[in-house]
This record gives C-alpha cells, sequence and structure tokens, in this order.
C-alpha cells in the first residue's frame, strides 16, 4: 500500500560551489536518519541551476502528521545530525523550513523530477496549476499550506527562516515517471542521487 503523507516538511538550502559533493553524502544521511523516525513516511532531495531566487537544494519528507515533529525519536534525530553535519554546514547560506499540511488527499512518495512553486495565496493556485498542466505528459499535483508548528532547527538562525516566503507549496511530477518539463512561473528541481 502507498505510503501517503497528510504533511509535508520542507527544506530549502543553498550551499558554497565547492561544497556541492559534501552536500550530496550530507543530504544522504540525513535522509536515512530522519527517515528512521517513525512516522516520517518518505524522504526525497532535489537540486536545480534554473533560478537564482529560489534556493538550489530542496528536501522533502512526508509525515503521517505534525506529531511526528515533537516526538522523543525526531528530537533524538535533530540532536544526533548536529556533529554529523559540521561539515557540510558552514557553507550552506540562506535556509528555510517550512512544515506544512497537505490540502486535499494524502501525498504519495513524489517519482522523478518537480515542479515547484510558492504562493502567497490560495486563489493563485488554480491559475498556476492550469499553466502548469499545459506541458507535455499527465501531471500529479502536490499541494501543501505553510504551518507555524515545528521546533526550529538550533543551527537555523532568525534572519534564515523566513527566506523563502509565502503560504502555500505547490508541485508537480509527471506520473508516466518520464522527464518533466520545466512550466512558467515554476521552477524545475531534479531529483538528486543521494550517496548513503
Amino acid at each position: 500500500m502507498p505510503k501517503r503523507a497528510s504533511c509535508i516538511l520542507a527544506h530549502w538550502n543553498n550551499i558554497e560551489p565547492s561544497a556541492h559533493h559534501a552536500h550530496g553524502a550530507w543530504q544522504g544521511r540525513e535522509l536515512t536518519r530522519f527517515g528512521a523516525v517513525p512516522g516520517v513516511l518518505w524522504g526525497r532531495g532535489y537540486g536545480q541551476a534554473q533560478s537564482a531566487v529560489v534556493p538550489r537544494y530542496l528536501t522533502l519528507y512526508g509525515l503521517r502528521d505534525t506529531s511526528i515533529l515533537e516526538s522523543r525519536a525526531y528530537k533524538r534525530a535533530l540532536i544526533d545530525s548536529v556533529p554529523t553535519s559540521q561539515s557540510a554546514r558552514p557553507p550552506v547560506r540562506p535556509v528555510a523550513r517550512w512544515v506544512c499540511r497537505v490540502y486535499g488527499r494524502p501525498a504519495g512518495e513524489p517519482e522523478g523530477d518537480l515542479m515547484v512553486r510558492t504562493l502567497s495565496e490560495f486563489s493563485d493556485v488554480l491559475p498556476v496549476v492550469d499553466r502548469m498542466a499545459q506541458v507535455p505528459g499527465k501531471l500529479h499535483f502536490l499541494l501543501a499550506e505553510r504551518l507555524q508548528t515545528g521546533l526550529p532547527l538550533q543551527w537555523l538562525s532568525a534572519a534564515r527562516r523566513d527566506f523563502v516566503r509565502d503560504q502555500w507549496l505547490l508541485c508537480a511530477t509527471a506520473s508516466d515517471c518520464h522527464p518533466v518539463q520545466a512550466a512558467p512561473d515554476a521552477v524545475l528541481f531534479q531529483r538528486m542521487k543521494i550517496v548513503r
């Protein structure tokens, strides 16, 4: 049975160009560590080089519900991630962390690349979906609303927490697992090959 998430945890970050190789290994360790937390249903890492406005890296975790973020296992994973992530963390530039509630049907694990757009108003969603739907192929959409909840990361300064603004996260992936093409107003994030 597919693992469908009612909530999404999204991490955006940039990193100094000289540290891209280290980022892949760091992200692989993080996906493995947090993926082992009960209630974390799936995790995926993505990267993009299309837009200088949007952070280069995006990591999505599918959660059973937001209570996972208050669990002892999740807090332990956060603590354990600090010393093992120090080598990649110094070159990390502005980071954002969103806790989101999936709107509509719970979200299955994305396959392939993602078109991503953040929006400030729900009324903006349908016009963007219409434009995304004009690209070739059948798409699956994920829409999630940002919540004001979740433990702050110890290493994420207050100045960085709102680097990615807006209130809604909209993602689209090709249903046939073929490469998805970029649509107007959206950034194409390619699924990264994770080093574990």
